[in-house]
């Protein structure tokens, strides 16, 4: 089986965000599996054409670099949206001529697109003549979910691309079962299919250096005693870390439970706003900003912790709770978006309501003050990592369901 994969970003040419590492280990686990794979994205610097793709010990992915900037936006403060808007639709307008061509050629029998950047292939297949299906992941679905009036309505003509695509493709993807309704809605696919995000489990144990967790025990003069808590997320509104500082600033705990830190792992717009918060508030040395880390460290760190938070207001999948779970943390998070899939409420962790700080300070009252539960709490965590979202479980997964869409799909009429 040959698969097309169609993204904007891909770790690690574009940073090591839920998107970009979704790809990244997709890639991964597919070509291990015997899948021929072709990535078109585009260049992580001007003028770069093709690259090998760095799968560490697993044979090279082609990669096809495209432009995607027509104009100068992105780079400039306040021009984030409107570059999604504008040079997002050209970039997919052109990669798709490209597939096109590989598909008709015979060297791609699927394509598995990552938000619209499959809109132009998908058109073209539309118009007849070329087979290999389209499965379209829109991801996280910001522009559908943000509670900024003004960032809604700037996300207008992504929604509507968003939405053609999804029209267009043979398969649009729910990354959790939780979301299929929440898809269904935004984006009305006449098939919904659901493909879960997965988690290296491999990488996450790799990465995994005592010498790592030792020196940060001693750079942080931890104690063992202590409770250690980590959210790792970008510094940004939808993250809702106002609310997690705001309920660490409230906790009322018990004597023995007063030793406890919190590392907030990330970097964002609203640092400094944060970093004002947490004084103002009271918890300079409880709480600690780390900025943004390499992968060795954001694994040690998470190898260290007792309890993970994901406090946001809406989120995708999350990758970033799927790997503190394989590291044994307890979870309290948020019941939005792929997140009830992952925690079971009692049994690995919490959900919350969003937005609310009060609940997320009782919930980490009966943490804090119980070791024992948060051991419980963290060893079902990692079973259910283990077992249920796998890359390993999840690729076999991705296969079925690739070579069902493409037993499926009819041949194009070539008569006309």
């Amino acid at each position: 089986m040959r698969v097309a994969v169609l993204t904007r970003v891909c770790f690690p040419y574009h940073g090591f965000g839920g998107a970009e590492r979704h790809i990244y280990q997709l890639l991964k686990y597919l070509k291990r599996r015997g899948v021929e794979l072709s990535l078109y994205t585009t260049p992580p610097r001007p003028g770069w054409r093709e690259s090998t793709f760095p799968l560490y010990r697993e044979p090279d992915v082609k990669v096809r670099f495209v432009g995607a900037r027509v104009l100068p936006l992105g780079r400039l403060p306040g021009t984030v949206i409107l570059d999604r808007d504008i040079n997002y639709p050209l970039f997919a307008a052109r990669i798709g001529q490209m597939v096109a061509r590989d598909v008709r050629c015979g060297r791609v029998d699927l394509v598995y697109a990552q938000g619209i950047a499959g809109l132009g292939y998908a058109f073209r297949k539309r118009l007849g003549r070329i087979r290999a299906p389209v499965a379209y992941n829109p991801q996280g679905m910001e522009e559908f979910k943000t509670q900024n009036r003004a960032k809604h309505l700037a996300y207008a003509p992504l929604r509507f691309y968003a939405r053609r695509a999804a029209r267009l493709s043979d398969c649009v993807i729910a990354s959790d079962d939780c979301m299929r309704a929440e898809v269904a809605s935004y984006l009305r696919p006449k098939r919904l299919e659901v493909l879960r995000n997965g988690v290296d489990v491999e990488e996450c144990q790799r990465l995994t250096i005592p010498a790592e967790q030792e020196a940060l025990v001693e750079r942080f003069e931890l104690h063992e005693t202590e409770c250690i808590g980590v959210t790792v997320s970008r510094l940004e509104e939808n993250k809702a870390i106002s609310v997690l500082l705001r309920a660490l600033g409230g906790l009322r705990v018990p004597a023995e439970a007063h030793r406890w830190k919190w590392f907030i792992v990330g970097g964002g717009p609203l640092a400094a706003r944060l970093h004002d918060e947490a004084r103002a508030l009271g918890l300079e040395g409880r709480v600690v900003f780390t900025g943004p880390v390499s992968e060795t460290v954001l694994h040690n760190f998470y190898e260290i912790a007792d309890v993970f938070c994901l406090p946001s207001l809406f989120e995708g999948s999350s990758i970033a709770t799927l790997e503190a779970m394989v590291h044994r943390c307890a979870i309290i998070a948020s019941s939005v978006g792929g997140l009830p899939d992952k925690v079971k409420d009692g049994d690995n962790g919490f959900l919350t309501e969003p937005g609310s700080h009060e609940d997320i300070a009782r919930r980490l009252s009966i943490l804090f003050a119980d070791r024992d539960q948060r051991r419980r709490m963290g060893e079902e965590s990692s079973r259910i990592a283990r077992e249920r979202f796998s890359w390993t479980t999840v690729a076999g997964e991705a296969i079925d369901l690739f070579q069902e869409l493409i037993r499926s799909t009819p041949r194009p009429d070539r008569r006309s």
